[in-house]
């Protein structure tokens, strides 16, 4: 009553508002307080007031109690304060503001709180380019430097030997049993390299003439002396002396060989003259750059193939169409394909020259996409269709169009030459692929323009062969010779050899006979389908006085099957796939393909140089090995001794020159892995030197302030902002700090990626491409 609040007789009500209740401290001083979790029973078990409800109404008409005198999860133990040594001891404190009479409301545990966070973003190294220049100023020090990497990675330190090992005697190891080398001058040769000898000279003759022309693998290092396998073994060496001469190390690089398959030879049925056929419409496509040509009938075109437009109009249009050449670049129907061009309208009608002739085969030709034909023979009822071809060598272009290096499917392919002209088709002749292909059984190193050397092919008894030209047979049956049939001794040449068992043909030989009999034979036409254990004969009829027949039995060695045809000769590769490669040598004339077991061994003495990874990568991203250890970088025309040039791809170099402060950026060469490591002093341009063979690869910290370039601005002509250049930007334009990262010698698998970008300009710059990624 009065100023008093009703019921504040009750413990609870004079509890919870002191304000009303003025003497509730000296009631509550005059009474037994209840326990903590007592009090908070009691507070659960009171009556609800309407004006001072301890919770909140929610929808439906249902009340929610939400104050409480401790964390609702961890309740006090103690009877007389609340326990505040547990896991949540902080939290009950505040709680429960210290004693037992705070109340705590649980709903502001779900209510937002101010908070401050702040937010960095980390240093990113990525590199911009300055196209066609290098520096000329100040390269990091290769030779020298402190940075061990760089070092090791000269050029000229990992992958160059000496030119010339001049050799100064030969002597025996301890055992005797091998040759040793002793060359005139410290060398690097390593155990396992190769070494081939040239020009050597000793006294006596012998030992040099063992030597000239071989290949040995070097089997131990002592000191300066080089110790050669077995194979190179010479009992005398210690008594010989080698006055001149040169011992060239060579890269070793070796594939297992599983299969030699001939020079396939097509017989062509007919030469069909190039197409020539109207278009409909040819529109516009801005967005794309492109325009879309329309033909009234099926243009069987694929993309890829090359044409050739005329007579388009309006002339406007024809201004940048006619009597151009534009490659296909898609085929979405069999009426439409589309072409690289910006033509301001539409087109009307115009005139397709498709700038191929097909040529028809009377079986499947297998031959590869892109690889070289020579076609001969052809025929026609005039003299031009078979002045065109007959005599010219053509890449395949298939049909269906394959990869480069696949093989083509059907009868029919393609030869880039425009023959639409010429009065008629032509018919017959044949089509020779030029190289020889040759299966590995492992993937191999090798690379177009290596030079590779077969060794080891032994001959494969399924196989026929040719017998081997000049050979001695062995005769097994002698022919009687009527004395006096000869005076002296004489020579029949060209005498045919007949098949007694097996199914060879063609085949002749040379003979000395006197009156003793045939005293030599020798094969002097090879023939083909021969094999080992044949029996031949030579009729008494073709010698004269002979009054029996002389019989021959053929060994493995007197045959020879093509891959024996291969043994110690060297061929250029001229094109590769994964495990195969094609070597520029017309095998057509082989009666089979030969299964066989051998080595294909790459090597390289031009110019005395070999080259080998010493201390750089050796195997890619594949786990490849990478035999040259990115030396195709080293030219020792360019490069002296104490060249800083780095022999590594581009994200070697990258990553190099971000590990060293006073890199300032570095120059790449564009076709080989080969860069310069620059010091600050390449900052300003005045150091640039034009050159097309080389960038400039600029390293910057992405994400952080730099100064304004020398021409005032940051931003690109488009406005786009190229360079932060306050702290603001650096949350705001965060695609500054894109970077890409380079995997030299890979492209992604074209049917894996979800587009290609087409790019016109043959000059488009590797910026651009990152720009518009």
């Amino acid at each position: 009553t009065g100023s008093e609040f009703q019921g504040c007789e009750d413990l609870l009500l004079a509890t919870l508002c002191p304000g009303s209740c003025p003497s509730a401290t000296r009631r509550l001083e005059a009474s037994t307080a209840p326990a903590v979790s007592g009090f908070a029973h009691a507070l659960r078990s009171t009556r609800r007031l309407e004006d001072r409800r301890l919770g909140r109404d929610l929808e439906g008409g249902d009340f929610l109690e939400h104050y409480y005198t401790f964390d609702p999860f961890v309740a006090p133990t103690s009877s007389a304060a609340p326990d505040c040594t547990g896991t949540h001891a902080e939290a009950q404190r505040a709680m429960l503001n210290d004693g037992a009479t705070g109340m705590f409301d649980t709903f502001q545990l779900h209510e937002a709180a101010a908070t401050q966070s702040s937010i960095t973003c980390p240093q990113v190294v990525k590199y911009t380019h300055v196209y066609e220049r290098y520096c000329k100023h100040n390269n990091v020090q290769a030779p020298f430097h402190r940075n061990r990497e760089v070092v090791q990675n000269q050029c000229i330190s990992k992958c160059t030997y000496n030119r010339d090992i001049a050799i100064s005697g030969f002597t025996l190891n301890a055992a005797g049993d091998r040759t040793v080398l002793v060359p005139q001058q410290q060398h690097n040769v390593q155990v396992g390299d190769l070494v081939f000898f040239e020009g050597l000279v000793s006294t006596p003759a012998d030992f040099a003439t063992h030597l000239n022309g071989r290949r040995c693998a070097v089997e131990e290092i002592t000191d300066a002396d080089v110790t050669l396998e077995e194979a190179c073994f010479h009992a005398d060496a210690d008594t010989h002396t080698a006055g001149t001469g040169t011992a060239v190390v060579v890269l070793v690089e070796h594939a297992e060989l599983s299969l030699i398959e001939r020079t396939q030879v097509a017989t062509i049925t007919t030469v069909s003259r190039s197409r020539r056929f109207v278009l409909s419409g040819i529109a516009p496509d801005a967005t794309l750059a492109q325009a879309v040509v329309t033909t009234p009938e099926n243009h069987g075109l694929e993309d890829g193939d090359s044409i050739l437009l005329s007579t388009v109009s309006p002339p406007t249009v024809a201004a940048r169409l006619n009597e151009r050449t534009f490659v296909v670049r898609a085929v979405p129907t069999a009426t439409t394909f589309s072409i690289a061009g910006d033509i301001p309208e539409a087109g009307t009608h115009g005139t397709i020259t498709v700038l191929s002739t097909t040529i028809t085969t009377t079986a499947d030709h297998a031959f590869l996409q892109g690889q070289p034909v020579t076609i001969a023979g052809v025929t026609a009822a005039d003299t031009g269709i078979e002045t065109a071809v007959n005599g010219q060598t053509f890449d395949v272009i298939c049909e269906p169009r394959q990869a480069v290096g696949v093989v083509c499917v059907g009868n029919v392919f393609h030869v880039a030459l425009n023959t639409v002209d010429m009065p008629g088709d032509g018919a017959d002749g044949t089509a020779t692929g030029t190289p020889t292909t040759i299966t590995t059984k492992q993937r191999h190193l090798f690379q177009t323009g290596d030079t590779v050397v077969f060794s080891d092919i032994a001959p494969d008894a399924s196989q026929a062969g040719v017998l081997v030209a000049g050979r001695p047979l062995t005769k097994t049956a002698e022919a009687t010779i009527t004395a006096g049939s000869y005076t002296q001794a004489e020579q029949l040449t060209g005498i045919p050899l007949v098949t007694t068992t097996g199914t060879g043909a063609g085949a002749t030989a040379d003979l000395t006979v006197d009156d003793s009999g045939v005293t030599a034979i020798s094969v002097a036409a090879g023939g083909q389908g021969y094999k080992a254990d044949d029996i031949l004969t030579v009729a008494a009829a073709s010698i004269t006085g002979a009054t029996s027949a002389l019989q021959v039995t053929l060994a493995p060695d007197d045959i020879s099957d093509l891959g024996l045809a291969l043994n110690d000769a060297a061929f250029p590769v001229v094109r590769l796939t994964d495990r195969r490669f094609s070597i520029a040598v017309d095998t057509s004339s082989q009666p089979a393909d030969a299964a066989l077991t051998g080595l294909a061994t790459r090597y390289d003495t031009a110019g005395g140089l070999a080259l080998r990874a010493r201390n750089g990568p050796t195997r890619d991203l594949d786990g490849r090995q990478l035999a040259e250890g990115w030396c195709k970088g080293t030219d020792l025309a360019e490069l002296l001794p104490d060249t800083n040039a780095l022999c590594l791809p581009r994200e070697e170099c990258e990553r190099i020159c971000a590990s060293i402060a006073e890199c300032h950026s570095f120059d790449m060469h564009r076709k080989v892995p080969r860069c310069y490591l620059n010091t600050d002093d390449c900052a300003s341009t005045a150091g640039f030197v034009e050159d097309v063979s080389y960038d400039i690869m600029v390293k910057r910290v992405a994400g952080t302030v730099e100064p304004l370039t020398s021409d005032g601005a940051n931003t690109g002509v488009d406005g786009t902002v190229t360079q932060i250049t306050t702290e603001a930007q650096k949350f705001t334009h965060d695609e500054l700090r894109d970077y890409y990262v380079t995997y030299t010698g890979r492209r992604c698998d074209p049917t894996k990626a979800s587009a290609y970008v087409r790019v016109a300009d043959n000059r488009v710059t590797r910026g651009q491409c990152e720009l518009a990624c």
